[in-house]
C-alpha cells in the first residue's frame, strides 16, 4: 500500500497486478510512502478521507503469472511451497482459500479476486493494468512523468494463457475469478 500526504491518496496493490512498478512509480514521482504490507487492503483510520484506488488485470493473465511465479520461477524455488504444482492444483487451491486465506502464504489475503480487493479497502478508482494510460485521469499526474509499464515475462515464461492451456484450465479460471470477469468488463474467452 501506498500513501501520499502531499496528494492525498492511498494506492492498493493487488497481486499480481503490476503492483511493484506501480509503487516504484508513484513512490519517484509522487510523494508516495510505503505502508504496512505492499499487497494490504486494510486502510488505516487516518487515511479513509484520502482518494483510494487501485489497478486490476485480466483474470487470465493474473491467474497464469500468480501461478509461473510461485509454481514454476525457479528463483523462489526454495521459498514457495506451491512449487511445481500443477496449473489445475494451484487454481483448485486457489478455490478452496479464496475466501479463508492460505495458511502456507505470509499474505492470507494472496487468495482473495480483485473484486474482494476493491469491496474491502475501499477503493473510489479502478484501473485495468491493460490500459495504463487510463492513470492519467487521476488528478496528481503529471504528464511529464511517464506513466508506468507493467514488466515484460522472462524469455523463459510464455507471454499468456493460452500459450499453455485450454478450455478445462480455463473454466477453473472462471470459477475462481466469475466475479471479477463480470464487475471489470473482462471477457470470459481466450485470446
Amino acid at each position: 500500500m501506498i500513501v501520499s500526504e502531499l496528494h492525498r491518496f492511498i494506492y492498493i496493490g493487488i497481486p499480481k497486478t503490476g503492483s511493484i512498478s506501480i509503487s516504484h512509480w508513484l513512490n519517484m514521482f509522487y510523494g508516495g510512502c510505503s505502508i504496512g504490507m505492499h499487497h494490504d487492503w486494510r486502510v488505516p483510520q487516518d487515511y479513509l478521507s484520502y482518494y483510494r484506488w487501485t489497478v486490476v488485470r485480466n483474470p487470465y493473465d493474473r491467474c497464469f503469472s500468480l501461478w509461473w511465479f510461485e509454481c514454476k520461477n525457479h528463483n523462489r524455488r526454495t521459498k514457495s511451497p506451491h512449487f511445481g504444482m500443477s496449473f489445475r492444483e494451484h487454481m483448485l487451491m486457489n478455490i478452496r482459500c479464496r475466501d479463508h486465506g492460505d495458511p502456507l502464504h505470509d499474505v492470507p489475503e494472496a487468495r482473495m479476486t480483485q473484486t474482494r480487493y476493491v469491496e474491502q479497502s475501499g477503493a473510489q478508482g479502478v484501473f485495468h493494468l491493460e490500459f495504463l494510460d487510463e492513470l492519467q485521469q487521476l488528478p496528481f499526474i503529471n504528464k511529464i512523468h511517464p506513466i508506468p509499464h507493467h514488466n515484460q515475462p522472462s524469455s523463459d515464461r510464455p507471454q499468456h494463457f493460452s500459450e499453455c492451456f485450454g478450455r478445462d484450465e480455463e473454466k477453473l479460471v472462471w470459477e475462481y475469478c466469475a466475479e471479477d470477469f463480470k464487475t471489470f468488463g473482462y471477457e470470459r474467452k481466450l485470446r
